[in-house]
């Protein structure tokens, strides 16, 4: 009982699992006892010892596991923020140059690809106009319609403060560029008329052609 008591006064100090594990255990203890109380054999005391023993292997290796995730997870958050901008999420200045570097060395001759340049119009307006946390939201906002219309293929960038670089892969005809660009325009157009608020983007398109690299 002063287990128990112990435990659940400590239970906060435990992950969930190590203290379920620690609760059968102490049940396990209490239920001994008392069968051994009633009738004496001395199997019950051997069983516990291995279901204890069990018990604490179980525990041990469940926070070796834990600590093993937790490190993992630190260490791909480290990369992440090395090759991402955290605050949209695209890939960062050096990491997305880096990218669209590899993709113009490897096109193919038959390659036809459109590097786009992105910024915000009187984006120091904007911020004076309605605040920094709303010129934020509006750098978010330009990243998440960048994305809607990059494939898994292609890469969107934030480059600084509010400019970003895009680069879609095998676009096939003038057609499909402009569908992307159009969507692109109309996310941004539609926000912020429902927001009533007065943004806008410049976009440069430049064409690429392979370069005959096979």
């Amino acid at each position: 009982m002063v287990l128990l008591i112990a435990l659940l006064l400590e239970k906060k100090q435990y992950s969930k699992k190590t203290f379920y594990l620690y609760l059968v255990y102490v049940f396990l203890l209490v239920a001994t006892a008392f069968l051994d109380y009633i009738i004496d054999t001395w199997y019950l005391q051997n069983m516990v010892i291995f279901f204890s023993s069990m018990i604490i292997s179980i525990d041990h290796m469940t926070q070796v596991s834990d600590q093993w995730l937790e490190t993992k997870k630190e260490l791909l958050f480290s990369e992440y923020r090395a090759s991402h901008d955290i605050m949209t999420g695209l890939w960062n200045k050096t990491s997305g140059r880096d990218k669209v570097k590899n993709c113009l060395e490897n096109m193919s001759e038959s390659d036809v690809a459109a590097l786009g340049f992105v910024d915000i119009d009187n984006f120091k307006s904007v911020n004076d106009t309605y605040g920094h946390e709303i010129g934020d939201f509006w750098i978010c906002e330009i990243a998440a319609a960048l994305q809607k219309i990059c494939d898994s293929s292609d890469i969107a960038c934030r480059y600084g403060g509010d400019e970003y670089i895009f680069f879609l892969q095998n676009i096939g005809n003038l057609d499909e560029l402009t569908t992307r660009i159009e969507k692109f325009r109309k996310e941004v157009h539609d926000k912020a008329v429902e927001r009533e608020q007065n943004v806008h983007c410049s976009i440069g398109i430049y064409q690429v052609k392979g370069a005959g690299k096979n």
